[in-house]
């Protein structure tokens, strides 16, 4: 039975709070924790403490993460120098996961599609362009293209951007990856449009929020930035 738990790490300084950035990312790499259902944020209650909420896939991860080879060769130095105590972690009746609330697609063919990391309105993964709800994952198997670690890295990002408030170089770094068209992080997922509408034969398009809150599709196709789509949105698509 999966174990909804929060981490909490007591620094001695704010400061040192990137050291930590990777924590949660590696328990997920060793299927410790869900890869989809983690937060990381400073304290809303306590000074200079970081709390990461996730899920332990069952208790004996939530009661021994911390003794792993994998933590202690990484992370242990880490916590010796840079934590007024150990972690510890305190399990807790239930986590609210966006997955449970979304809207799936039940479109029997849908003409065009768009991909998106986790924003505001959306969920990271790619929505039916007609009813603008999720299309599950498995539509997607046979396709020769890996999203996920892409959808995992968008999601770690936006997450440190939200919550992570004590850390103002790390800040700026996430609203350079997030809100720039140009930045790594959404150069990959307009690579991964194109490569999702050659590989269906349908309009891809890669939704961008800017740091004002307004959408833009982007057309991988002619690289233009879009305010609405539709499957004729672009000429050159050929499809």
């Amino acid at each position: 039975m999966k174990v909804p738990a929060t981490i909490y790490l007591e620094l001695i300084d704010s400061k040192y709070s990137d050291e930590f950035i990777e924590l949660s990312a590696r328990l997920a790499q060793y299927n410790f924790i869900d890869s989809e259902n983690r937060i990381i944020r400073a304290s809303l209650t306590k000074p200079n403490v970081i709390e990461i909420i996730c899920q332990f896939v069952d208790k004996f991860t939530c009661d021994n993460w911390s003794k792993q080879d994998f933590i202690i060769d990484y992370f242990q130095e880490k916590f010796d120098n840079f934590l007024i105590k150990p972690p510890y972690t305190e399990s807790f009746t239930d986590i609210i996961s966006k997955v449970d609330e979304l809207k799936v697609c039940n479109c029997e063919n849908s003409p065009y599609y768009f991909l998106t990391g986790k924003e505001d309105d959306y969920t990271g993964g790619i929505y039916c362009g007609i009813c603008k709800s999720l299309i599950p994952n498995y539509h997607f198997n046979n396709l020769d293209i890996d999203i996920s670690s892409w959808f995992d890295n968008f999601f770690h990002i936006y997450q440190l951007d939200l919550y992570l408030y004590d850390s103002e170089s790390i800040e700026m770094w996430c609203e350079a990856m997030l809100y720039d068209i140009n930045s790594e992080l959404n150069q990959k997922g307009i690579t991964l449009s194109k490569e999702l509408s050659i590989l269906t034969q349908k309009p891809v398009y890669y939704a961008f929020l800017s740091k004002s809150g307004n959408y833009s599709f982007y057309c991988s196709i002619c690289g233009k930035l879009i305010s609405k789509i539709s499957k004729h949105s672009c000429n050159k698509h050929g499809y």
